[in-house]
């Protein structure tokens, strides 16, 4: 390791070139990666700069949603065996789910861009249709139907 005197204001000074050099870029590379992040950045990074962990403004906003609900006869009751339609108003695609056995149905990856009918049918009987707007841009969804 190499040495170098010299006189800082009168009083002697030793600086230890090796040592210097490696806290220094020992220090630097700390310091970039506090400022740049790890390569593959955690959604935890950067907790405190702004929201909760900062990487809220980055997320893309959603572009699907989940339709849900329970389907029911007329006196309030679950109706097992009912099968759900949602309707795409615009490509005129048509989706289907049966319900589980306490009515409960879901629909998932439904895009918020379209407009769509909603409705149930069990036996020779169909519910009101019900609109889902691609207006509402809530992410989760809930529509109960009637079948009467």
């Amino acid at each position: 390791m190499k040495t170098l005197s010299r006189t800082v204001c009168g009083h002697p000074v030793r600086l230890a070139l090796a040592a210097a050099l490696v806290v220094l870029s020992v220090a630097g590379g700390a310091a970039m990666a506090q400022q740049v992040g790890p390569a593959n950045s955690t959604p935890g990074w950067g907790i405190g700069r702004g929201g909760v962990s900062g990487n809220e403004k980055y997320l893309p906003p959603p572009t699907v949603r989940a339709v849900q609900g329970v389907v029911q006869n007329s006196k309030g009751e679950a109706l097992k065996g009912a099968m759900v339609y949602l309707k795409n108003d615009r490509t005129a695609k048509v989706q289907s789910v049966s319900v589980d056995e306490t009515g409960k149905f879901r629909f998932v990856q439904v895009p918020l861009k379209d407009d769509y009918k909603l409705w149930a049918q069990a036996a020779d009987k169909k519910s009101a249709e019900k609109v889902i707007s691609s207006f509402d841009t809530k992410t989760e969804v809930t529509r109960d139907l009637k079948v009467e």
